[in-house]
């Protein structure tokens, strides 16, 4: 495969693509409960450069996989036709990366089904796109909208953009399943994997981008439609902060019981108090630096806090809680 992808430049990506191969057809005997039975297998595959047509939709075809090099996006699309197997897809797959990383490592690669194309594939062939085909919106509850835009997802509390998803990707292998038996939380479960866990924070604003280095292997409307899915479960459960990562749950309820959400009202504090008596470090942490703890009242606040005196042993040393926690001993003395 090296021999194909040798001597690329800049100027070569405009419209460059490859083309999923298998050659050499190899057949062997096996036997299965005592049944011999001869398999055929392919022992070389590749992507082979391919001189593209003229547009570029007129390259599709149902029994091939293409790879598609968009300079114009950063972005690697592998095209899978509807005739492709999942074996195929998945050697496919392995391939990809070493040919990404001839043009960049920055390039995102992204997996298109045929017949589920994403606007951005569509327009990179040169297809005719509806202009409100671009942007789709998931309305939670009357309070609470999902949108996305530009292949970014916002979140909306009452009509307002109020911050933008970053993704929160936990692949667990099977063989480590038995380390999330105990997990009570998001904050938990992306603490043991956190390698998956995207940045480990959610960003505002519309100059928010990912990371050079973040591989997408999901199209922006299945990540929006992850997210929306992830929303409304936390919704369904009233709030309930274990089921989102505690710095976008917390940032949520907060705005949610600023705009008049009567469930979010209803159990804003006591969410900030269950989560603090958790005792677990990064969620303490977070909601003293956040300065959420001051939204409960003295008492209950004094109350809290003696409660879970073993707590103070963790701060030492950490200026930015300590700070946190002199501001509470302060109101309720």
């Amino acid at each position: 495969m090296d021999e194909n992808i040798k001597g690329m430049n800049e100027q070569e990506t405009k419209q460059i693509i490859f083309e999923f191969r298998e050659s050499n057809l190899k057949k062997k005997e096996v036997t299965i409960f005592g049944k011999r039975i001869i398999e055929e297998f392919y022992s070389e595959r590749e992507f082979k450069k391919i001189e593209p047509k003229l547009p570029l939709h007129d390259n599709l075809d149902s029994d091939k996989i293409l790879l598609f090099v968009d300079s114009t996006r950063d972005k690697v699309w592998m095209w899978c036709g509807g005739n492709t197997t999942s074996r195929m897809k998945s050697v496919a797959r392995e391939l990809v990366p070493k040919i990404r990383d001839k043009y960049g490592i920055n390039f995102k690669i992204m997996a298109v089904d045929e017949n589920n194309e994403p606007i951005r594939f569509q327009e990179m062939l040169g297809l005719e796109v509806v202009s409100n085909q671009r942007d789709q919106q998931f309305k939670v509850n009357e309070f609470l909208t999902v949108k996305l835009e530009d292949d970014k997802t916002f979140i909306y509390i009452k009509g307002k953009k109020f911050i933008q998803c970053i993704r929160l990707l936990l692949q667990i292998p099977p063989q480590d399943t038995n380390l999330y038996e105990e997990v009570e939380s998001i904050d938990e479960a992306a603490e043991i994997y956190k390698h998956s866990l995207y940045l480990n924070k959610i960003v505002e604003g519309p100059m928010a981008k990912p990371s050079r280095f973040q591989n997408r292997t999901i199209t922006p409307e299945q990540e929006f439609w992850g997210h929306c899915s992830n929303i409304q479960v936390w919704a369904e459960h009233d709030y309930d902060t274990r089921i989102l990562h505690s710095n976008l749950a917390f940032q949520l309820l907060k705005k949610l019981t600023q705009v008049g959400d009567p469930k979010a009202k209803a159990i804003f504090k006591e969410e900030i108090a269950i989560r603090y008596e958790s005792r677990y470090f990064s969620v303490v942490a977070y909601l003293i630096e956040q300065g959420y703890l001051l939204f409960l009242d003295k008492d209950h606040l004094r109350t809290l806090l003696d409660n879970n005196l073993i707590l103070e042993d963790h701060f030492i040393g950490n200026k930015d809680l300590l700070t946190g926690y002199g501001a509470l001993l302060i109101k309720i003395f």
